[in-house]
């Protein structure tokens, strides 16, 4: 009977993979179709300071969001947080999933103007920026801010969901910080540049770290 569990178990893991497998390949040769309007189009973006969002979306893919990558470190910065979460049980904080893509030298000689080597590809999340943190969320912004060091804590890289949620979209490793004063630097931009419920504002304002 064990063995039949176990059999059951691996059956069912490799089921997931393959999908898993079969999702990245549709998106791959989806985006692939689409180089030549993704491309441009995030060239554009990333030479005009004046556009405020640096992605683009295509019809094909009409639940991602697409990102220029110099590297994968968006990817790296994810799975810190991904880790924080599960260290600290969290369960009104998540990051939404992404991946990335190589292009190859053959695809890039299209290009040559264009210098990200990578293309990052995210789940496109659906909500608000402004809405308030709840006294829930925001000890559990606390706590992960000084598990990972997470600091790129603005309203703008915040998703509130319709399901009171919040998803963290900007996961680049320039945004995490090594040491006590960036992490109390981190916390006053979480206070200062969020709306919060009075109760979770007046816990945060009575943390040392804000009052610094």
């Amino acid at each position: 009977m064990k063995s039949y569990y176990l059999l059951l178990i691996i059956l069912q893991a490799g089921s997931c993979l393959g999908a898993l497998q079969t999702e990245f390949n549709s998106v791959e040769s989806k985006i692939e179709k689409n180089l030549s309007v993704i491309i441009p189009a995030l060239n554009y973006r990333a030479h005009h300071a004046a556009i405020p969002k640096k992605m683009v979306e295509v019809a094909d893919l009409p639940n991602k969001i697409i990102k220029a990558g110099t590297n994968k470190n968006r990817l790296t910065g994810a799975q810190t947080l991904n880790d924080a979460l599960k260290k600290i049980k969290s369960t009104t904080l998540f990051v939404p999933n992404q991946t990335a893509i190589a292009l190859s030298a053959e695809q890039l000689k299209s290009y040559p103007y264009y210098v990200y080597p990578y293309l990052i590809i995210a789940e496109k999340i659906k909500g608000f920026h402004d809405t308030k943190f709840t006294l829930k969320q925001v000890e559990e912004m606390v706590l992960l801010i000084k598990e990972s060091g997470y600091a790129d804590t603005h309203k703008s890289n915040f998703i509130h969901t319709l399901d009171d949620r919040v998803a963290l979209i900007d996961t680049e490793l320039q945004g995490f910080v090594k040491n006590e004063i960036g992490v109390a630097s981190a916390l006053r931009t979480f206070l200062r540049f969020n709306n919060h419920e009075e109760d979770a504002y007046q816990y945060l304002e009575s943390l040392p770290e804000c009052n610094s």
